[in-house]
This record gives structure tokens, sequence and C-alpha cells, in this order.
């Protein structure tokens, strides 16, 4: 358990360091990548998440200090003798490594490492807890919904649906204990509205709250929802994870409007604007 924890712990910085790179990444190329790029980055991360768990020994600090091997290597060595230097110096980086390992294993009382473990799972029960209410509220709120009638939005809905060209019909059902548009599910997802969004006369604004939600749908959005919950719950412990996923909600909101605005003209980006602004002031109240 503790030779666990200690290997846990080095992929967790490893871990860390990615993050900040991203992040680096992202605000230096800000002006490069469109939106949908910068969004689509952090699924390099959930590939990282995975590393602490795959079934093979690595160790991301190895990684480090083979790059700077090489560096010294290149510069002071020819090439035959460059791959012998590589070679010994990785053979010693991991052989330290490991040393290291297994001297901490054994170091610590296996004690520690039950009370880390019962810390951990502990603190990821309370999470999934949370994850699990937050579902079981929202399939109250889906059994109260009642199935799109309006023929008015019935017909605006389809031209959204032909805007994007998506040819599957997702259902559309409005309910009074929402405040804002929700798209949920995968396999089978359906579009939730506001009640007074369905009653109000301002077709215009419905027809944007219905192009974000398609556009959701259209990228598989879903997908990072399912990542981001159980990242939270493996790695409840860790703040940068927490960070990370208001920065993923954040970016995936921004791609989202992106994919709306180049549906519409420049005459309406004003207008898809103000839309955003004034439900985001209803909602504040």
């Amino acid at each position: 358990m503790s030779a666990f924890f200690i290997r846990f712990a080095f992929c967790n910085l490893f871990i860390s360091v990615a993050i900040g790179l991203l992040l680096i990444a992202k605000h230096l190329l800000r002006n490069v990548l469109t939106s949908r790029m910068q969004y689509n980055l952090w699924f390099l991360l959930f590939g990282l998440l995975i590393v602490p768990f795959l079934p093979i020994r690595l160790n991301p600090l190895s990684i480090f200090l083979w790059f700077s091997h090489a560096d010294v290597a290149v510069s002071a060595s020819p090439a035959p003798a460059f791959e012998q230097t590589v070679q010994q110096n990785g053979n010693l980086s991991t052989g330290w490594i490991n040393d290291f390992h297994i001297s901490a294993s054994q170091e610590l009382p296996p004690v520690l490492g039950i009370l880390l473990g019962i810390l951990w799972i502990s603190g990821g029960l309370i999470v999934l807890f949370a994850a699990i209410r937050a579902r079981l509220h929202f399939r109250a709120i889906k059994k109260s919904s009642l199935p799109l009638e309006n023929p008015q939005v019935q017909a605006l809905y389809h031209s959204c649906l032909q805007e994007l060209g998506i040819k599957r019909t997702i259902p559309v059902r409005s309910t009074a204990y929402l405040k804002s548009p929700v798209i949920e599910g995968l396999f089978l997802p359906c579009i939730y509205l506001p009640l007074p969004l369905v009653c109000g006369n301002d077709l215009t604004e419905l027809r944007y709250m219905l192009l974000h939600e398609l556009s959701h749908h259209k990228h598989r959005d879903a997908i990072s929802s399912y990542f981001m919950n159980v990242s939270c719950i493996v790695y409840c412990f860790h703040p940068l994870i927490w960070h990370v996923v208001k920065e993923i909600q954040s970016d995936r909101e921004v791609a989202c409007d992106a994919a709306v605005l180049k549906l519409l003209t420049e005459d309406s980006y004003l207008t898809y604007g103000n839309t955003l602004i004034n439900f985001a002031e209803r909602m504040s109240f």
C-alpha cells in the first residue's frame, strides 16, 4: 500500500507540472488556437490521469532526468558515444529512482499506507455521494418535465436542427425547476428548457439557446462531463484538478458559443452577446 502511494505521489507531481504547462501553453497560444482547440487540449490531461493506475512501472521523474542527461551528452559527446552515455545515465537515473522508491517503501510504516488509503477512499466516497445526490435531484426534475407542444417553438427547433446538420431528432421538454437550458445524456440525449423561456415571446433568444445546446450534442461535450466527474472522485484531494475542472467547463461553453457564432451573421453577434448577458442577469436573481 505504501509503495503504491509513493508511486502515486510521483505521478501526481508529474500531473501538476503537466497542468502548469497546459495553462501556460493556453495563455501563450490563446490568439493562435481556436476556442475548440483550446478546449480539446484538456483531453491530453485526462490521458495523464490514467497513468498512475496503469499496470506498468512508469517513473515520470526519469523522463526529466533523461532529457537533462541527453542535453549534456549532445554538447559533449559524438554520436556513437552519445547513445552509450544516455544509456548509462538513464540506467543510473532509473536505478536511483528505484532505490529511492524501495527505501521509502521500506521506511514508511504499513499503517501510514492504510491510513492514507482510508482518507483517499473516504474523500472519493464523499464526492461520489454528492454526484449521486445531484443525479437523483435531476432525475426528479426530469420526471416533472413536460413535452414541448408549442407549434411555433417546435418549428423553430427543427430549423435549428437543420442549421447544425443534425439528422437525429432530440426530444425537447420544458420544466419550471430549471434556471437555464440543459442537454442531458450521451446516447439518449434530451434538451430541457426553463418554462419561462418557452412561454416567452422572444423567439430569437430561444433560437440562440437551442443552437447552443444542440452544439453541445454535435461536439459530444457530454463525454467530458463523465471524465470530469470521475477525475473529481479519484483526485478529490488534488486542488489543481478542481481548478482544471472549472477551466474545462468554461472553455467548453466558450467553444460552444464560438460554434454558434459561426452560424450567425456578423449583425447578430451583438444580439447573441446581449442574450447571454441578459440571461445571466436573470439567473443571478
